[in-house]
């Protein structure tokens, strides 16, 4: 098949700043067929690089939807999931009519008098003016309703997506817009309908309104031909192509010394399609020569059910096939405690099913925080002269156990370390409290910490700590936030989880583990979300390169 070549593509993290080129790819979906239009409908999508800073009340859309269509998202920040994750989303119902979702909906409104869904294209303004408590809808320039209500103001945690919402869960569907896009605009603070019909003559819309900041203009054309999309605005807000639930080709023609792989929560393949997690592992490890594989790590959630033994063993027999092929580690989740974690933090199925006795004596296993059991462990693999130090921390992490870490970390002051902990970032790129936390009994009992305890107190604390992995969150994509570290050393973080990820009539769960696969020489490591079983990457934004090269990090150096 023929590919395209991604050059210019880039993504960015959440303030900004380039830190990953995609790889070229291959349209798996296509017969010898190389494509040069994006349509919503083959699940292509934009995304912004950065989130909005301000909030966000004018939104502005030139869409296109066939008499036939179902609606669905023209653009929007909301994720579907929770209340903790503020938004917005501008959809289109099943009717033609035009709907707003508001701060995690806390409020929605369908505007029953509207109606695009008319085979033409029609301009859709909507506009959010706090200081007469109104929320107003233009079609095609004309004041269609203007509803009043009380919103407050706020600030979305996901960048903006256009064409589907950034849902990353099961629970909520994606949504995306059965028709087309040619244009997105956003302001904070409200614009006059003479602004409106001004816009609507314009593409490259680049000035403030009297009352309103531009924050992104993005024209996009009738076709979809662009891999990015460039805003007209003073804060430059690029567009770049993604793809939604979609497998895309595997561009693995990288150079590359050695490989180490995350495996994200398994606990729904282990469940509802153990025989593709069964042959997930059998490639890993027949593939471990070939892939360069030097070591895994399994962020938690080995089982759905903490109450249901039957989960662990049925993933033990599955994960042992790794021992003595590939050292390999893991982390307890939140499913992993005898009741979900919910009044108590024993541990007895996980240390039956994943003993001491047995992994205690593997390749690799170092030492553990309490003698004979698995919660809370460190290993040592020496790859190609390289030496690294995995720490393994459970679920929630005590304080002391947060200061046992500190010292793994200073005891081995010539290693590089990866540490791993089940809750660390969210699909934001936030690390914030646990979803929940504040109803596990256990949790007034003793020195409990947050994600954002787990960053501060070790992760940005240790000069030759590097990279920080966490799962629990289910997303779609590799979540990738560099940061800097006290001491100046770079820091690279990441969302591993796919455990609510969809594709077609599958349900939830897919076989896609990350492989990062490292070249010393260029300080690159390529990452892929690779599927065994379809032999592809779960979306093109899911197979890039960072530099890790630190002057600072004396066991990585440039």
């Amino acid at each position: 098949m023929k590919s395209i070549k991604f050059i210019a593509l880039s993504t960015t993290l959440l303030l900004g700043a380039v830190f990953s080129i995609t790889h070229g790819y291959t349209d798996v979906n296509a017969t010898g067929y190389t494509p040069t239009e994006f349509t919503i409908a083959n699940k292509y999508n934009y995304r912004a690089k950065a989130k909005f800073e301000m909030t966000v009340d004018s939104i502005e859309a030139w869409v296109k939807l066939p008499t036939n269509s179902l609606g669905g998202v023209i653009m929007g920040t909301w994720s579907g999931y929770d209340t903790q994750y503020q938004g917005f989303n501008l959809e289109v119902d099943a009717l033609g009519r035009i709907k707003y979702v508001y701060n995690a909906n806390a409020y929605n409104y369908t505007f029953a008098g509207s109606d695009v869904m008319d085979g033409r294209w029609h301009h859709v303004a909507l506009v959010r003016d706090a200081s007469v408590n109104t929320l107003s809808l233009y079609i095609d320039g004309i004041l269609n309703e203007s509803h009043s209500v009380l919103l407050q103001d706020t600030y979305p945690q996901q960048k903006l997506y256009i064409g589907v919402n950034p849902c990353f869960w099961n629970r909520s569907t994606k949504y995306p817009l059965e028709g087309s896009i040619k244009q997105v605009t956003i302001y904070s603070g409200p614009i006059s309908q003479e602004r409106i019909q001004q816009d609507m003559e314009d593409e490259k819309i680049s000035n403030d309104d009297t009352n309103a900041i531009l924050m992104a203009n993005w024209f996009f054309g009738e076709t979809w031909t662009q891999r990015y999309v460039p805003d007209t605005s003073s804060f430059k807000n690029d567009c770049h192509l993604e793809t939604h639930e979609k497998y895309v080709g595997l561009d693995d023609n990288r150079d590359f010394d050695y490989s180490f792989v995350i495996l994200p929560d398994v606990q729904c393949m282990n469940r509802y399609k153990h025989d593709r997690f069964s042959k997930m592992v059998d490639w890993l490890v027949n593939n471990k020569d070939q892939q360069k594989i030097k070591f895994l790590m399994a962020v938690g959630d080995l089982s759905d059910v903490g109450t249901e033994e039957q989960f662990y063993r049925d993933c033990s027999l599955v994960l042992n096939k790794l021992n003595g092929k590939i050292p390999w580690s893991f982390i307890p989740g939140n499913h992993d405690y005898d009741d979900n974690c919910k009044e108590s933090r024993s541990t007895n199925f996980l240390n039956k099913y994943f003993p001491y006795s047995i992994h205690s004596k593997l390749p690799g296993f170092g030492g553990c925080y309490e003698n004979g059991k698995m919660e809370n462990t460190y290993y040592i693999h020496n790859v190609d002269g390289i030496k690294y130090c995995v720490i393994n921390l459970e679920f929630g992490p005590r304080m002391e156990v947060l200061r046992w870490a500190n010292r793994i970390c200073e005891q081995f002051s010539d290693h590089r370390v990866i540490v791993q902990t089940h809750a660390y970032m969210d699909p934001t790129g936030q690390y914030t409290n646990d979803r929940g936390a504040e109803n596990y009994k256990w949790a007034d009992k003793i020195s409990y910490t947050i994600p954002a305890d787990f960053y501060n107190q070790l992760v940005k604390r240790n000069k030759n700590l590097f990279m920080a992995v966490g799962g629990h969150y289910s997303c779609d994509d590799i979540m990738y936030v560099p940061s800097t570290g006290i001491n100046g050393n770079k820091i690279h973080s990441f969302l591993v989880d796919n455990q609510g990820t969809m594709y077609e009539d599958e349900g939830i769960g897919q076989d896609a583990i990350g492989i990062f696969k490292v070249n010393e020489a260029k300080k690159i490591i390529s990452v892929y979300y690779y599927s065994p079983h379809y032999d592809a990457v779960f979306n093109i934004q899911n197979q890039y390169d960072f530099y890790f090269g630190d002057a600072v990090n004396t066991t990585i150096g440039l």
